[in-house]
């Protein structure tokens, strides 16, 4: 019988590219938890999660109402009409890595994060000269005015026709030696972030609650990808971070080996739970107006069963008709049917496999079925109704699932 516990450590994904791949992002993410916990946000837009861990009400009324108002602002300046397209975003700028120097550097000097580039020089240059304590207060101070004037130009005034979108005291903490040393890749995050309380307005209609309510006991992760995803909506296909670039790779429906980054992604970011991993990511991806792979399933249970599954598949383990059903049934989840069918539906339609001929979903444990099927037996003409009262089921949509099963597979098992 597989057991509802998750695995106690990460399951070695069996293809060797497929763990390198999602273990960078899991670098990426633990880098971005770091960041978190130590630089001060930027945007004014509130956390994603509470001081408990917990999705932010906050953070929720800001994206149903704030949006709203910021939305008719940003079509009157573009002078367009709902449904129309908007100016496209300006984005912060390609970055690439110099492997001599070990380092981000701008692609486009011109381009906001270029600017940022050439700040950051002139700190380093400044720190090597002998210059008084005067002039290195005074070149702190421009050095925070020019930042102000970036970010506001990029995040601001282009796209909600507010100005101050940042100011002199977010800055208030640079200066000439954190300039010189931090790395152009996070401060490109911050631009990005930053921008982000002036969203694109089509954007905005889906980032609701109904939506929120999916995630389950929201986590850092959740928050990780919801970065990504948003990155993946608003910036140009030439100006993803790398990090939006693996994401993009593993959840691309043309991946031919999609279900098993679906397993690596739930392993590193969800401790094996496939059900968190499915409901929480899915919810991430629609409120960019997003999809997760068609290949990706609901499983209800973690990677180690998914994996059991799988495996008894390949040696042919389940059976065709009722019998092959209920034995599945009680070898892998004590009898539950319901969850027996789910299941291997989803790894069959994952992996490709087929799912085993004449079963037929029934929402109920076998000893529930064995006790059922005599009266069906003896009742072949019984209403819904009847069958409910009989066995004191609440649901008349299961009542009427389950008799369908019943004397459809006993049926089949009879002609056999």
């Amino acid at each position: 019988m597989i057991t509802a516990e998750r695995p106690r450590e990460i399951q070695i994904p069996e293809s060797r590219k497929e763990k390198a791949l999602v273990w960078q992002l899991f670098t990426h993410f633990k880098r971005f938890v770091g960041d978190e916990s130590r630089n001060e946000r930027l945007s004014t837009t509130p956390d994603f999660l509470d001081s408990q861990g917990n999705l932010n009400q906050e953070w929720i009324i800001f994206n149903q109402n704030e949006r709203r108002r910021k939305r008719d602002t940003i079509l009157a300046a573009n002078n367009v009409q709902p449904g129309e397209n908007i100016l496209p975003f300006l984005n912060p700028g390609a970055i690439k890595y110099d492997e001599e120097k070990k380092e981000w550097q701008a692609v486009d000097p011109d381009s906001p994060i270029g600017k940022i580039e050439t700040l950051r020089t002139l700190a380093k240059e400044a720190r090597v000269e002998n210059i008084t304590e005067d002039t290195k207060k005074w070149l702190e101070a421009e050095t925070r005015s020019a930042l102000t004037d970036i970010f506001n130009d990029y995040a601001g005034e282009r796209f909600n026709g507010v100005r101050d979108v940042v100011k002199g005291n977010d800055f208030r903490g640079i200066n000439l030696s954190y300039m010189a040393s931090r790395s152009l890749y996070d401060w490109r995050g911050d631009l990005v972030r930053t921008r982000r309380q002036s969203e694109e307005p089509v954007l905005f209609e889906r980032w609701e609650e109904s939506e929120n309510k999916k995630i389950q006991t929201p986590t850092k992760a959740d928050k990780f990808f919801s970065e990504l995803f948003l990155d993946i909506a608003t910036s140009g296909k030439q100006e993803l971070t790398p990090a939006t670039e693996i994401l993009k790779e593993i959840v691309s429906p043309e991946n031919p080996q999609s279900y098993k980054l679906y397993l690596e992604t739930a392993d590193f970011f969800y401790a094996g739970d496939m059900k968190k991993t499915y409901l929480n990511l899915s919810a991430v991806a629609k409120m960019t107006g997003a999809r997760l792979p068609e290949k990706w399933q609901g499983f209800q249970g973690n990677t180690t069963e998914f994996r059991t599954i799988r495996s008894g598949f390949e040696k042919g383990q389940f059976q065709n008709g009722l019998d092959g059903y209920l034995a599945a049934a009680d070898s892998l989840y004590a009898g539950d049917m319901k969850k027996t069918y789910l299941n291997l539906s989803a790894v069959a339609k994952m992996t490709g496999a087929r799912l085993p001929e004449k079963w037929q979903e029934f929402q109920g444990n076998t000893t529930e079925f064995v006790e059922q099927k005599p009266w069906v037996f003896e009742n072949p003409n019984a209403e819904v109704e009847t069958f409910m009262q009989v066995f004191n089921i609440k649901s008349r949509d299961k009542a009427r699932l389950n008799l369908a099963a019943i004397r459809n597979m006993t049926r089949i098992q009879q002609a056999a």
